[in-house]
């Protein structure tokens, strides 16, 4: 759900009254950090004077890295009624704005740090990205992700998969899989030197942690041998699968509980999510798709990806792989989301999310013509991938006839052949698609612009577009006597002041 139009429009107002309240999240059996003050019937704490800056993630092009960001309050007063029930470091609270008596949620955060003394403390608040690098749980053995991947059982009985789809296991508990999908196990040819895929499609308890999986199909990508039976005593890994769309992915390791009680992404074992309730609202599905089919969706079939997780870990596993395809989650306004790269003088003019002028601008910060953050451009930009018509390796390539600065290197590869999904679309659709976005950062150098603009962009996130119009700032593709008059770029970096009613803005033009 986006902030209301009551509240946008607020936010172009010379005047305004604001004041805050952090929500704290209801305390849950295994997360019992957030306990607060009750007032009426909601984990508040409200704060009427307080010093707030919010960070957005911060995105460097061509390596596509990330700087998680977050939020920061400074208060006046006395923390000590609340600060051993509410103030415990890894409490999560949403922050929320009551903005000429309009409220409306701004970001969420985990509380890492407080510093200060002599009544002003300075409250630290980590992004949901870096909340995400462990499982919101007291449980020492489940605050990893996926906590059960590469674990391994044993065969109980013989198995050939010509005459029965049961394998008999002494442990089934720790295979899990996504609701509706069929999990995935790995098993190993030790003489040979290889290994098989197997898909399951369901789990039968006989005795005890004993029971079998019911085979769905063996040699799946990427298996190296054909393994269709099995011995007692053979090891069977447990293995993770996430598939899917990437931004339905992210929203399923943040909503899913196990229970599929906590809306339509509800469709993962508790394990393989963050570990407690968040209301519905956090995504928004329309949204989500809107963005898809305007900004990044292959030309057939739907861009989706098969991550095979083999041991426990955090979203940077997840991170990692949707980086490389130029993507990544972000806060909007009022919910999470998605971005992803684009040439901004491509992108389609329903991506083109503001338009800034000098009336918007308060300071031109600074106008680096040629970024300190791209150390190189490539002549040559590669994907790996599989092809699954052929069952051969494909390179996906797009190269240039000119080098248009120095230095410069040959080629960038990225290897995605373990991250697309295989069978629909082929890999070589989507690698087409994410180097069409992605070819131009790779090939040429980009302006890196800072701004400090009017509040009312604070709106934009780390992969807008947006169009730039001043009579005073001008790059390299303008010429003499001529400034950026509709001039395409993407957000980098957003930095909310409200007590200041600013936004500072890191844009990148593409030269």
């Amino acid at each position: 759900m986006a902030w209301t139009q009551q509240f946008l429009d607020s936010l172009d107002k010379p005047a305004k009254v604001i004041s805050y309240v952090l929500k704290f999240l209801q305390p849950s059996a295994d997360y019992n950090l957030s306990q607060g003050n009750r007032v009426s019937m909601n984990t508040e704490i409200a704060l009427a004077d307080a010093d707030v800056t919010i960070d957005s993630v911060q995105i460097t092009p061509q390596r596509w890295s990330v700087n998680f960001g977050g939020f920061t309050i400074r208060i006046v007063g006395d923390l000590r009624p609340v600060l051993n029930k509410s103030f415990r470091r890894g409490a999560v609270a949403e922050l929320i704005m009551v903005r000429d008596g309009l409220r409306n949620r701004v970001c969420i955060g985990q509380l890492r740090t407080i510093t200060g003394g002599r009544g002003v403390w300075r409250l630290e608040f980590v992004d949901f990205l870096t909340m995400m690098q462990s499982r919101l749980t007291s449980k020492a053995t489940e605050s990893q992700f996926w906590y059960y991947a590469g674990k391994t059982a044993k065969v109980t009985q013989n198995f050939n998969f010509s005459s029965s789809a049961d394998l008999y296991l002494d442990d089934i508990t720790i295979f899990e899989k996504e609701t509706g999908q069929n999990g995935v196990i790995k098993v190993e040819d030790v003489s040979a030197g290889t290994i098989d895929f197997y898909t399951w499609s369901s789990k039968t308890s006989t005795s005890g942690t004993a029971g079998f999986l019911t085979i769905a199909a063996t040699g799946k990508y990427p298996s190296t041998g054909s393994i269709t039976t099995l011995a007692i005593n053979d090891v069977v890994t447990s293995i993770v699968r996430l598939r899917g769309r990437p931004d339905f992915v992210f929203a399923r390791l943040v909503m899913s509980t196990g229970q599929g009680t906590q809306g339509a992404f509800d469709d993962y074992p508790a394990s393989w999510a963050i570990g407690v309730a968040f209301n519905p609202n956090l995504f928004g599905l329309q949204n989500l798709n809107a963005y898809y089919n305007t900004a990044w969706a292959t030309s057939s079939g739907t861009h989706e990806i098969e991550l095979l997780i083999d041991k426990a870990g955090n979203i940077q596993d997840f991170l990692s792989a949707v980086l490389n395809m130029g993507m990544w989650p972000v806060w909007d306004q009022n919910q999470l989301s998605w971005r992803v790269c684009q040439n901004p003088n491509q992108a389609s003019w329903l991506t083109v999310r503001d338009h800034i002028t000098d009336r918007d601008i308060i300071s031109i910060d600074s106008h680096t013509l040629y970024s300190p953050s791209q150390s190189s451009v490539f002549s040559a930009s590669t994907i790996n991938t599989f092809n699954n018509t052929t069952g051969l390796n494909q390179d996906v390539t797009f190269s240039g006839n000119s080098i248009p600065v120095l230095p410069t290197s040959t080629e960038i590869t990225r290897d995605l052949r373990l991250v697309y999904r295989v069978d629909s679309p082929i890999q070589p659709t989507q690698a087409n698609a994410d180097l069409t976005r992605m070819r131009r950062w790779d090939a040429e150098p980009y302006e890196e612009l800072s701004l400090t603009v009017a509040e009312k962009h604070c709106l934009l996130t780390a992969g807008d577009i947006i169009e730039i119009s001043s009579m005073y700032i001008y790059g390299l593709r303008e010429g003499a006597g001529d400034t950026y008059s509709n001039r395409r770029a993407m957000i980098l970096g957003v930095r909310w002041n409200p007590s200041q009613s600013s936004v500072n803005l890191t844009i990148g033009v593409m030269s």
